[in-house]
């Protein structure tokens, strides 16, 4: 596997699909799409939904949706609230959902994204201690998912 992100280092739109293109002759391709700084509004989501597009027709496997750790850019607000615009524009456009893996550090993060996604939805920056209550919240067995599968 390789990632290929414009975080760290900025690729042109065209070097970034050669990138992605290149490598998914002999990998699977996760690429980022979102950035870590906190920026009010941060892109809109127009721009993702074209650059997760993008990337997923260039050859990635997967295309992450960035946050930092600190669950405080990129999908959601500086105060750690989901951009619930963008997740909105992302479930009304016709992505494969099942191809994207949502940054989700925290556990209302987390619980948000199952309530609106699935139990199956792609999750990543999940702290290691973290695992056993995701998996909780994914069976509907904690209080903020619980009753996921009655309806």
């Amino acid at each position: 596997m390789v990632e290929i992100s414009t975080d760290s280092i900025q690729l042109e739109p065209h070097d970034r699909a050669r990138y992605i293109s290149s490598f998914a002759h002999e990998f699977s391709v996760l690429s980022e799409v979102g950035s870590k700084r906190p920026a009010a509004g941060g892109d809109p989501p127009a721009e993702w939904i074209r650059q997760i597009r993008a990337d997923l027709d260039a050859g990635a496997s997967y295309v992450i949706l960035e946050s930092r750790e600190s669950g405080t850019s990129g999908l959601y607000h500086p105060n750690g609230e989901l951009r619930r615009n963008l997740l909105d524009a992302i479930i009304d456009s016709d992505l494969p959902i099942d191809r994207l893996i949502f940054e989700a550090p925290a556990k209302d993060q987390q619980a948000l994204l199952i309530h609106a996604l699935g139990p199956s939805v792609n999750l990543a920056n999940i702290r290691f201690t973290d695992s056993l209550a995701l998996e909780s919240l994914r069976l509907g067995l904690r209080a903020d998912t619980f009753g996921i599968y009655s309806s």
